[in-house]
């Protein structure tokens, strides 16, 4: 764990896997612990990084410790540091947007496009977005266990 000088953020995790010659990196928020940034590597690539074992992010930009980490990727959560349940829903849409065009399932095209077709739609584009056993739901909630945020 690599502590973060953002209120909004936990701890960043690193670990190293015991059976396997790899690191893994993932940074949530302290609101929902939605993943804000994940990635897998093995070790030559994390040495290449700029970001190796130990070392703090502090305060840096998610797209910042991408740049210097490039395994690891935005999971499409924004960071929305007053809560703002519009900005809420925006960053669940992003993130389910993301998630369906980046999926490895053969029916990964339905699924986009079922999302894609909720999305585009502006009265469901206003909902908090949220899916279950891979179903599309709505509510007018902003987080993920029903609380307004």
């Amino acid at each position: 764990m690599v502590s973060s000088t953002v209120p909004d953020r936990e701890p960043l995790e690193i670990s190293a896997r015991s059976w396997e010659r790899r690191w893994s990196l993932r940074g949530t928020d302290s609101f929902q612990g939605l993943p804000l940034i994940d990635g897998t590597t093995d070790g030559a690539t994390w040495r290449r990084s700029r970001v190796p074992p130990g070392r703090g992010t502090g305060g840096a930009a998610l797209d910042d410790i991408c740049r210097a980490a490039p395994f690891v990727h935005l999971t499409g959560w924004l960071e929305v540091p007053d809560r703002d349940p519009v900005r809420w829903t925006e960053s669940q849409w992003r993130s389910l947007r993301r998630e369906a065009a980046e999926m490895e399932y053969v029916w990964r095209e339905t699924y986009q496009a079922l999302i894609e077709a909720a999305y585009a739609e502006p009265a469901l584009r206003a909902l908090y977005p949220f899916t279950s056993h891979w179903a599309g739901r709505s509510g007018f909630w902003t987080s993920s266990d029903g609380r307004h945020a």
